[in-house]
């Protein structure tokens, strides 16, 4: 699954680079792919991006922090 996890962030940081946009196809995939293994606490590590984006609308978009928040439900593997 780890090795799932880390291919569906590389196709979004190669969109993102290439097209300046996150699919939500991707954000989606990884959202059902944490929820095997789920922490409703990962969820804060999107709060300081959406204050940033909150604060300053033109820096970062809707994609970058849906994505955080999909990553944030991923399981902590440092366990």
């Amino acid at each position: 699954m780890d090795i799932l996890f880390a291919i569906l962030l590389l196709i979004a940081t190669y969109t993102d680079l290439k097209k300046r946009e996150i699919p939500d196809k991707l954000s989606i995939a990884i959202v059902v792919l944490a929820l095997f293994d789920f922490h409703p606490l990962g969820l804060l590590s999107a709060l300081p991006f959406f204050i940033a984006a909150t604060l300053n609308p033109e820096g970062i978009g809707g994609g970058d922090i849906k994505l955080t928040a999909a990553v944030g439900l991923a399981p902590n593997r440092h366990d």
